[in-house]
């Protein structure tokens, strides 16, 4: 007679219920582990999300604080020609600087030759600038071409016509730590 092993029904239950509850204890580790991905997952969204929506408000920001500092440059434009407002700005152009933090400021012409530039040699895109000039509408644009840079474009109208554009640049990373 051969010598088979014998397991008792005990220990039948036992190796059942403790390959049940191996399964088990695999399949709710993997859950965990699924779960705890998808969370890191749309946590870092949702964190990448707010942060451009920062930036966004940031840059909103920036641009129309330049609006209103060009504003201020040809508050009035209706009243002296172009370079009555260029020496205005020559004048008082160094503190503007410091107190704005604008990189550079250029002024170009109806036609988007550039009449007078300040600061670093940043040049917004040409089609930017006969954008500006054609819909009489602030315009924005980011350049990263090296360092990123935002450059705003805000047409002059004085007397119902457009007699200049100035286009302002500083720094993105500026406007982000501020």
């Amino acid at each position: 007679m051969k010598n088979k092993r014998f397991f008792s029904l005990k220990w039948k239950f036992v190796l059942i219920f403790s390959s049940v509850f191996l399964l088990l204890l695999m399949i709710s580790g993997y859950k965990l582990y699924w779960d705890a991905t998808k969370n890191f997952a749309l946590n870092q969204e949702k964190k990448a999300a707010n942060h451009i929506y920062v930036a966004h408000a940031l840059t909103h920001q920036s641009f129309t604080s330049f609006a209103q500092l060009v504003d201020l440059f040809f508050s009035t434009a209706q009243t002296k020609t172009i370079p009555e407002n260029l020496a205005f700005i020559n004048k008082n152009w160094q503190q503007w600087q410091v107190l704005a933090g604008v990189e550079n400021t250029l002024i170009f012409d109806p036609q988007g030759k550039l009449l007078q530039r300040w600061g670093s040699g940043l040049t917004p895109r040409q089609d930017k600038v006969l954008q500006t000039i054609n819909q009489e509408k602030p315009q924005q644009q980011l350049d990263c071409s090296g360092a990123c840079f935002q450059h705003t474009l805000i047409p002059i109208i004085g007397n119902g016509e457009l007699i200049a554009v100035v286009s302002m640049a500083k720094k993105f990373s500026d406007i982000i730590i501020e």
